[in-house]
């Protein structure tokens, strides 16, 4: 959904008011289709609609990309507040450490460094459950 909303938005310029309106109608039928829990209805509407997309601009891959891209991004920076380091969330989130060291550098997430739990604590806690004590 959030690919077909960015692609929607990248095309705007260029749609007719027609389809415009052919778009709103495949939205209301995939979302009928949504809820009553028919995939398949849903599935076909969405297709038409990227179908249309394609006809006015067949970059959609790119967008698809770029928000991919861009949620991988996110969910690295999720993995950093969590207490990995760069490296191993961008490694794990297949990024460059680059494309997480540029958007954690416009953010305050290093600075907000707290342990929820002591080290202290946490060793405790894993003797007790593999009953190590």
């Amino acid at each position: 959904m959030t690919v077909l909303l960015y692609s929607l938005y990248k095309i705007d310029a260029c749609i007719s008011k027609e389809d415009s309106r052919t778009i709103l109608e495949e939205m209301e039928q995939a979302l009928q289709g949504l809820e009553k829990r028919n995939l398949g209805k849903y599935n076909q509407h969405i297709k038409n609609i990227f179908k249309m997309i394609k006809s006015c601009n067949a970059k959609v891959k790119e967008h698809l990309n770029d928000v991919m891209h861009a949620a991988r991004i996110k969910k690295g920076t999720a993995l950093l507040e969590k207490g990995l380091s760069i490296g191993q969330a961008a490694g794990l989130m297949g990024l460059s450490n680059w494309d997480l060291q540029q958007y954690v550098g416009k953010t305050n997430i290093q600075e907000h460094e707290h342990e929820a739990v002591h080290a202290e604590q946490r060793v405790k806690n894993a003797l007790q459950i593999f009953k190590v004590t």
